[in-house]
């Protein structure tokens, strides 16, 4: 199934009709267009899980600290802060700003999202990045009352913060949308404000103007941006089609933009561009793994989920599909992060997948289905790991590709087998990859796979330091591997396309852009 199902051809020609080419636009116009796939899951930053939901919210949004022009963190709202001696209490003097509906923007704001998100009956499946926090798990866990946070408004404009431990990234995890504001008065005289364009306000470089399902967010700058003189873009529209068409429409000068971090390059395009040298490529901190349903009966034997690990050539998968898109892991933190120092296991071990196949006394009709959010991308990485099955253990597996709103939904609610997804770091720290399955009960778990010897290893790293630190991350991720909840699959390279004229968009290793900075050269 391709995207490009979801939108009648009718939509595509109105959207040629309606948009000039770039070729043809007036030579001063500041205005670009990039691809985006498929529509937003969740806008609100308290509820969003997703890259590219990630992305559109820092557009019309700001936090504490975000990534300037040349990709290093800097202060966004922020105005002047200070640290204590013992690392554990800041202080965040703000900027007098203003949200789009002439609200002035204050510390409560902050208090009232993070608050929000804490609250145990809230559904915010990245609360757990709010634990530095003092009490902010014992909170979301419904163990303390939310008065108990440690984190208030000193006034309107001082905004203090106190830890559970010293915690070198969290300036870091501040620009994570989790730790953006939410207008307290406005969300609680409106119902789901983020859900359309008519609703949602900004305190970003952008503002929604418009927002039509499947088809395109149109944003247009904000003039009461606290750093407006900096944003030189009046207009961005984020469009939604499939790869193939997003590459046609590229070639033809009608996109600034296509492939990562939103979207991705058609692979049938990938080779000829890398043989001609007009792919970008950027490194991303991200591992792209299979969760597995370890509460399905076929899936509950260590055994049986090794012999999936181990049948899987990721040599194969990145040089015949990927091309370049991607290396092998067999680990869960990517390389990039210098966790682990050599393969936990061998790539496209079969023999040893099928002897562990042979052990678990499992026959060869599991009713097994492999889930992935649809695209043509997805839809070959999963038939070729389908294949690798089927030649190795002999088993055969239903691929089961989902519209992305019903795959994430099920994966929430726990309705599949095994599910091919990806995550990428919120900060950088081998941590943001292994604190996703410390407990079953985590809202980004969903494995049901829980390990007291992870959970313990994991909880002591945090009261440690330099080589032991990391000495106690890598006995965590042993216990992973060794586990296999989740298998890893490759680490991601970064592949798009860009109009020569667009200069100083911010792509971090981290899949995070910002076209804040950026602006068409004439």
């Amino acid at each position: 199934m391709k995207r490009l199902k979801l939108i009648p051809p009718l939509l595509i020609l109105l959207f040629f009709a309606s948009c000039d080419k770039i070729s043809e636009k007036k030579e001063n116009a500041q205005e670009i267009i990039v691809n985006i796939e498929s529509d937003p899951i969740k806008l609100d930053p308290r509820k969003a899980t997703l890259i590219t939901d990630y992305n559109i919210i820092k557009t019309f949004s700001d936090g504490l600290f975000r990534a300037n022009h040349l990709g290093e963190t800097t202060p966004a709202l922020v105005e002047n802060y200070s640290v204590s001696s013992d690392k554990i209490k800041y202080e965040f003097e703000l900027k007098k700003t203003f949200w789009s509906n002439g609200d002035p923007l204050t510390a409560h704001d902050f208090i009232y999202a993070w608050k929000c998100s804490l609250s145990p009956d809230f559904p915010s499946q990245c609360a757990h990045l709010l634990y530095p926090i003092k009490n902010a798990k014992n909170i979301k866990e419904g163990n303390l009352p939310i008065s108990m946070i440690g984190a208030y408004a000193k006034d309107d404009y001082t905004l203090v913060v106190e830890l559970e431990k010293p915690t070198p990234y969290f300036l870091d995890l501040t620009k994570n949308v989790i730790y953006f504001p939410v207008n307290e008065t406005y969300d609680k005289n409106h119902s789901n404000i983020f859900a359309n364009a008519d609703t949602i306000i900004s305190n970003g470089p952008f503002n929604i103007k418009s927002w039509k399902n499947n088809n395109e967010i149109v944003l247009e700058k904000n003039p009461y941006y606290w750093e407006s003189d900096r944003v030189k873009l009046s207009k961005v529209t984020m469009i939604m089609v499939d790869s193939d068409t997003a590459f046609r429409m590229y070639e033809q000068g009608d996109l600034h933009w296509i492939g990562a971090p939103n979207s991705n390059l058609p692979i049938d395009s990938i080779v000829s561009l890398k043989n001609d040298d007009k792919v970008n490529k950027t490194p991303l901190i991200a591992t792209y793994w299979i969760r597995v349903n370890t509460n399905k009966p076929n899936l509950q034997d260590v055994k049986m989920r090794k012999s999936l690990a181990y049948s899987i050539n990721r040599t194969e998968i990145c040089k015949h599909i990927l091309h370049g898109e991607g290396n092998p892991a067999t680990g869960i933190v990517p390389e990039l992060l210098g966790l682990q120092e050599k393969p936990y296991f061998i790539d496209g071990d079969t023999e040893t997948a099928k002897a562990l196949f042979k052990q678990t006394g499992v026959k060869k009709n599991l009713n097994l289905r492999l889930s992935f959010a649809s695209n043509s991308k997805q839809q070959v990485i999963a038939q070729a790991i389908q294949d690798q099955w089927k030649k190795a253990l002999d088993i055969d597996v239903v691929l089961e590709p989902l519209e992305a709103k019903v795959f994430y939904s099920n994966i929430a609610k726990g309705d599949y087998d095994l599910a091919c997804g990806r995550w990428v770091a919120d900060y950088k720290d081998p941590v943001t990859f292994l604190d996703v399955y410390k407990t079953r009960d985590s809202g980004v778990n969903q494995t049901g796979w829980e390990n007291v010897s992870y959970i313990k290893a994991l909880n002591e790293s945090f009261n440690q330091v330099n080589e032991n630190r990391i000495a106690l991350l890598k006995e965590s991720e042993k216990v992973l591997i060794d586990e296999m909840p989740v298998i890893p699959v490759y680490n991601f390279m970064m592949l798009h396309l860009k109009d020569e004229k667009l200069k100083d968009v911010v792509l971090t290793d981290m899949s995070h852009i910002d076209f804040k900075y950026a602006y068409i050269e004439h």
